[in-house]
This record gives structure tokens, C-alpha cells and sequence, in this order.
């Protein structure tokens, strides 16, 4: 398999995976949060 001249290196794609990782995490938690606060409203109206 020929390398392309535009391929990213190993760590590059490394801290991409941290990246993506860390971003899942964040979006994960900010929708938890948001379901949370909407059950605990909805119990405490």
C-alpha cells in the first residue's frame, strides 16, 4: 500500500483519537446534565 504524500502521522492521529475521545466525554456529559436537570425539575415543580 503506497503512502500518500498528505498521510498523518502516528501521533498525530494519536492525539486525534484524545481529541474525539475528550469531545464524546464533554458532549456526553453536557446531555446528561440537560436530562438531570429536566428530570429534577419535572419531580420538584
Amino acid at each position: 500500500m503506497p503512502q500518500a504524500s498528505t498521510h498523518v502521522t502516528h501521533e498525530e492521529h494519536e492525539q486525534d483519537k484524545k481529541k474525539m475521545r475528550w469531545t464524546m466525554a464533554l458532549a456526553f456529559t453536557y446531555i446528561a446534565a440537560g436530562f438531570a436537570a429536566l428530570i429534577l425539575s419535572t419531580f420538584f415543580m
